[in-house]
């Protein structure tokens, strides 16, 4: 386990990285509304939901009915242009239980994505972000069951760039790198809580194929190569020939090699 003070104020920004960029996409949306509305979008909406369940807190021993009166509060907002395309979502949730009050929660969750077009048809940026946050800690895990507001706070983003080429008229090969992290809160406290610990992705992949070009046949060839912070390691490839040998008739071979290795895994 690495020590989660030791990321200092970087780690705490980067925790609040999606919480900004939303914000800033909400903001720079919001003043584009005056000259081109019509590449802004804003959606609000309020969701009401009455959930009854015969075991509020999953249990095999001791199942107690109850209801959960569930009320949401979401804000979705896009933006299109002709180089960017990006969306976020904002969401609150109160969650009240009828006779189960220690498991009464209130979380909020924004996710914030976009696609950067830097070369039409070329290269194109692509990244996303998430903040989930429980305010009010439950002490069990029903609530996370049935409703799906988790019981972690927890934040993840990513970016990846992709790279789009065609190859000498023959074949369509594309590459994309992605680098990502998922930073972790302490676990809400509650029963069976699992230590959680920071995590950071590399991965790069790329695929090349034959496409369109050839009504009779398609040959795609795929490959990735996948690790993280944690000496976790993934390597496959894979390659498909599909025959059309009449027009709703298709034969595929495949072949394919994968190795992983995870050394929380004895060999």
């Amino acid at each position: 386990m690495r020590s989660r003070t030791a990321t200092g104020l970087l780690g705490n920004a980067k925790r609040y990285l999606p919480v900004a960029f939303a914000a800033m996409l909400t903001a720079g949306a919001q003043l584009s509304t005056d000259v081109i509305a019509d590449v802004f979008r804003l959606q609000p909406t309020l969701i009401l939901q009455q959930i009854f369940t015969d075991n509020i807190r999953a249990s095999s021993s001791d199942r107690d009915a109850d209801g959960i009166t569930s009320l949401t509060a979401r804000f979705n907002a896009a933006l299109t242009t002709d180089h960017i395309e990006a969306a976020a979502r904002v969401e609150a949730t109160y969650n009240e239980v009828w006779e189960a009050n220690d498991l009464d929660g209130f979380a909020a969750r924004g996710d914030a994505l976009a696609r950067v077009r830097l070369y039409e048809d070329i290269l194109e940026v692509d990244a996303l972000g998430r903040r989930q946050q429980v305010f009010l800690e439950p002490s069990g895990s029903a609530i996370d069951f049935l409703t799906g507001i988790g019981q972690r706070q927890e934040t993840d983003y990513a970016v990846s760039p992709v790279l789009r080429l065609d190859v000498l008229g023959l074949a369509d090969l594309a590459i994309r790198a992605t680098y990502a992290q998922v930073l972790f809160d302490d676990p809400v406290a509650g029963p069976s809580v699992v230590p959680l610990d920071d995590i950071a992705l590399k991965e790069l992949s790329g695929r090349i194929g034959t496409g369109e070009r050839a009504s009779a046949y398609e040959a795609v060839v795929s490959a990735s190569y996948l690790e993280t912070d944690t000496d976790f390691q993934r390597r496959n490839i894979v390659g498909s020939l599909l025959l059309n040998l009449t027009d709703m008739f298709t034969v595929i071979g495949r072949i394919g090699y994968e190795r992983i290795t995870d050394p929380s895994i004895a060999p």
